[in-house]
This record gives structure tokens, sequence and C-alpha cells, in this order.
């Protein structure tokens, strides 16, 4: 009710490569620490960074000359898709958030929606100076109680069908639909389908929802930049997606 995250860590939400758990989520933000190593949010007691994943500007490089005082801090800086480029190079000014969420027994097409918000006065942040009393804090509580404190909806992406199938087990390879290698650093696939089948459609979409390659070929070419890919093979009769990193 009062726009805050219940799942929140009390001192600082750590940065995230993987989001597994509902009780973690991705803050982009500067957290300070005092001479103890504890959150502050008073400027006059804040000691060091305990957190800096805040987003850069495109072309940003750790070599920077002025980096000394606009440091990445924290686990940001061994995160392998922040603020890199698909060759691994510095300066995306973004960064790729990875979901891995539990599949209980389901199949079929499912819909994944992602929203990013901007909070400019967290209530986490504004909690330490209201245990206070003065003029000058009180005058201020009155005007943040009576402002329109929702997040502002900044960004938001759907990714629609995306096809979530069983593992087979027990078959044999010429039994099944194969796509070949699932670690592919040339960007070249293989497609297999079992003999007297037809190969209805070949589908390859990236990270991002992106749709890079649509027609039935046994041959697939993924496109130059590295990551993960989605390979949807249809058949008459089956429909199967593979994972495979370039």
């Amino acid at each position: 009710a009062d726009y805050s995250l219940p799942d929140e860590d009390a001192q600082v939400e750590p940065h995230y490569h993987v989001i597994s758990a509902p009780g973690q989520v991705q803050i982009y933000e500067m957290a300070v620490g005092d001479v103890h190593g504890d959150l502050t949010t008073v400027l006059e007691r804040g000691a060091f960074p305990l957190k800096d994943n805040r987003l850069v500007p495109r072309g940003f490089r750790t070599v920077d000359p002025a980096y000394d005082t606009t440091r990445i801090v924290g686990a940001a800086l061994a995160d392998p898709d922040f603020n890199r480029l698909p060759d691994g190079a510095e300066g995306s000014g973004a960064d790729i958030l990875h979901f891995h969420i539990p599949n209980p027994g389901i199949t079929g097409a499912v819909r994944a929606r992602a929203k990013v918000w901007y909070q400019s006065l967290p209530p986490k942040w504004l909690a330490p100076m209201f245990e206070f009393s003065s003029p000058e804090i009180d005058s201020f509580r009155v005007l943040f109680d009576q402002a329109d404190k929702s997040p502002v909806l900044i960004a938001e992406a759907i990714l629609e069908d995306i096809l979530v199938s069983p593992v087979s087990t027990g078959e044999p390879d010429g039994g099944r639909i194969t796509v070949s290698p699932s670690f592919c650093p040339d960007g070249r696939l293989t497609v297999r389908i079992p003999s007297g089948e037809l190969l209805r459609r070949v589908q390859v979409w990236n990270a991002r929802g992106q749709l890079v390659w649509d027609r039935p070929a046994s041959e697939v070419e993924l496109p130059a930049a590295s990551g993960l890919y989605f390979v949807v093979v249809e058949t008459r009769r089956e429909r199967k997606t593979f994972k495979i990193v370039r």
C-alpha cells in the first residue's frame, strides 16, 4: 500500500545476474554504508558505497579517467551482461537480466510480461529520517504524505506464445527431434527430425523475444551476436523448443 517492496533485503538488495526466487528483485541504485558497514541514507554518515549498479551511459568504461568518482560497485562488476556488448567489450550502457522460473509440469504456450518501474523516493530511504521530528522534517513529511508516490512505468515488454515442452526420455535419437550443438560458437545448427516426418517450421528467437529466423531448414544460421537463443522446431506431429548458447 505504501509502494514499498515487502521482500527487499533489510540492508541492501544485491545485484542479480539471474532471478530464481520470488523474493529476489533487481533494483538499480546506489546504496551507501556508514563506518560500520551498515546502510545509511544520511549523507554525513556515508563512508563508502555498498552497492552501485545504476545503469551507466552508453560507451561507459571502467578505464575512464573519471571512473574513481563514478565506480560500479558490487556484484554488477562480475555480471557478464552488465554494460557488456555481445563481444564482451564494455560500453552497452545496458544490463540483461535472466529469469529461471520453475516449471511444475506445465506444457504448451505461456505468456511472459516484464515491467520496469522508476521510483524517486522509496519509503525505505525516508523511514530513518521520519523517525525524528524537526520543523524541516515535519514540513517535508506533510508534502511527502500528500504527494503521488506511485512508481512510474518506464518500460514494458510482452513475449507471447513461449512454448514449454516436457522433456522426453528413453527415446532413441532417431525417433525424436534434435537440434545440435547446444553450445554453438560458430552459430551453425543442424536440425534433425524422425524419418518420414515433415519439417513444417523452424523459428529462432533471441533472449529479447525477437524472431531472428523463420523458415523450415535443416541447417540454421544464428545471428552474429552471442547469447541465449530459443529454437522452435515444428513437424506434422509435434513442436519442440531448444535452448542454444552461442
